[in-house]
């Protein structure tokens, strides 16, 4: 027997009723009822510890798509529920596309809204050091694997602190080796890195280098893992209508990713490759291709060029930036951003310089490692990663690059809507105040001590690319997750120009866009 407790305005706590056994859907289905017809209204949040009778209706990914609507209208039906406002604390329910806002309809003892959140902690072993990877032989031992397919890029397969040495410690637990990772991670690629997991009996890949690597090594495995065309298994975008993601269900090969730059990839499962006829992205999401474990070796990371390094930082800086704007912030995802931040700040000025080396690796590594945990619950991105990734795939420009000449601008584009949530970037980069403009001015102040030019034109990005990126952007999954909206691809355009300098800013001003049409 089950007894239903509420608590009233004044905290007095009340039973509601009775309900029989918990696996019984009838029994709740009565309950609900009742307490509906005795004026329950309005309810904004349940919680629940996974009775079997709820988790009957809840349980989606055993179920078509419709069953499950049928079941949500159900809840609602008894209780006029908003679809929005109820968090079930059960593993099952933590994987559901739905999302918690950063704020609900219940008030505190002061009358002001609460905040209610979900933090879901993916589970990631790292190891950290310059021995870290002596330990490898005994961590696919652990796992019951030995087939290992490394994939890295040309210059770590000839650096002998690379692939040279996974093939000493190894021996012959490496069956293969895909050493042609390209930026961007374009099809062809991912393609005949699947090719040789299938050719080899792989069990386990091994992911050596920079956010390239990293990714390819994701989308091999589910395109091996599938076994289907990539058509059928990326995020499709439809005028009018939300984003669909597959559910991607075939198991996956484990991953261990030795990262060497300051990437944000090996802390997440989405998967974002280049098809080179389009030069479009095309999205993929697996969580079972999250890496098993980060080996992170200092000394290996202090062996990659200056500029590849600088330019993954500058895209981990504005990763973090992006989290830190997003509505779903929430108190384990701020901490994570901000202090990625602050290693950020104070090591990638030292880059090349007297104070370079393995430390300073180091700590921009993890600092990618804990932006890309923190933007993992707020939301990923926004309109500096959209058009990044969309400009990314039409240059030969690095996105970090890219992401920096943007920051100042979506920083701005953004204000009305993220108002003093960058209020903490001011601080750590000591800006005037706290108001968007001046954190955008002192994000550039860092950005130029740090080299970069201060528009997209000084880095050979010109504006006969504008409309089509902003027409690209209509595929990008980040753009629906930009804190303010974007109405049409005309805003892009001009926020592009505003990049570019003041004569190209004043001639949009002038000139409409044909691409002013609504998103």
């Amino acid at each position: 027997m089950t007894i239903a407790v509420g608590v009233d305005g004044d905290s007095g706590r009340k039973v509601l009723g009775t309900i029989g056994p918990a696996g019984a859907e009838t029994f709740w289905t009565g309950f609900l009822r009742n307490v509906a017809r005795r004026g329950l209204r309005g309810v904004k949040l349940i919680i629940s510890d996974a009775h079997e009778g709820i988790r009957r209706w809840r349980r989606c990914s055993a179920r078509s798509r419709n069953a499950a609507k049928r079941r949500e209208d159900w809840f609602q039906s008894q209780l006029d529920l908003d679809p929005e406002r109820h968090v079930f604390i059960n593993e099952s329910w933590r994987r559901q596309t739905m999302r918690t806002p950063s704020t609900d309809g219940l008030l505190n003892r002061e009358g002001k809204r609460m905040r209610t959140f979900q933090h879901h902690f993916a589970p990631l072993r790292i190891q950290y050091g310059t021995s870290c990877l002596a330990e490898l032989p005994g961590k696919m031992e652990r796992l019951k694997v030995s087939r290992a397919v490394v994939i890295t890029g040309r210059s770590l397969g000839r650096n002998p602190l690379g692939l040279p040495r996974l093939q000493s410690l190894l021996q012959d637990q490496v069956v293969a080796v895909f050493d042609r990772v390209e930026a961007h991670s374009p099809l062809p690629s991912v393609e005949h890195a699947a090719e040789i997991l299938r050719a080899s009996g792989a069990d386990v890949i091994i992911a050596l280098g920079g956010g390239s690597a990293v990714v390819t090594a994701r989308a091999a495995a589910i395109l091996y893992g599938e076994a289907r065309p990539i058509e059928e298994l990326h995020t499709r975008f439809e005028p009018g209508k939300a984003p669909f993601s597959p559910k991607l269900l075939a198991p996956k090969l484990p991953i261990f990713a030795i990262p060497t730059t300051a990437t944000t990839a090996c802390a997440k499962a989405g998967t974002a490759i280049l098809d080179p006829v389009t030069r479009r992205r095309l999205t993929l999401f697996d969580p079972k291709t999250r890496a098993r474990e980060l080996l992170i070796d200092p000394e290996l990371a202090a062996a990659t060029p200056r500029a590849l390094m600088m330019d993954a930082g500058l895209h981990s800086f504005s990763m973090a930036v992006q989290g830190l704007e997003s509505p779903r912030r929430e108190p384990f995802a701020d901490a994570a951003l901000i202090h990625a931040l602050r290693l950020l700040r104070d090591n990638l000025p030292l880059l090349g310089r007297g104070g370079d080396g393995p430390e300073v690796r180091g700590n921009l590594v993890l600092a990618a490692i804990l932006a890309g945990e923190g933007t993992d619950h707020t939301g990923g991105g926004s309109l500096v990663s959209v058009i990044g990734h969309c400009l990314g795939a039409r240059t030969n420009v690095g996105n970090g690059l890219i992401n920096a000449l943007l920051l100042p601008h979506t920083i701005r584009f953004n204000a009305p809507e993220t108002g003093d949530r960058l209020a903490v970037l001011g601080e750590l980069l000591g800006a005037r105040s706290s108001s968007a403009a001046d954190v955008a001015d002192a994000c550039a102040r860092y950005f130029e001590v740090l080299g970069v030019p201060p528009r997209l034109s000084d880095a050979g990005i010109g504006e006969e690319l504008f409309e089509s990126v902003a027409e690209d952007a209509r595929s990008d999954w980040f753009l629906y997750q930009n804190p303010r909206k974007i109405l049409s691809g005309g805003e892009i355009v001009s926020l592009l120009q505003d990049a570019s300098g003041p004569t190209a800013a004043a001639a949009s001003r002038a000139e409409p866009s044909p691409l002013s049409r609504s998103f």
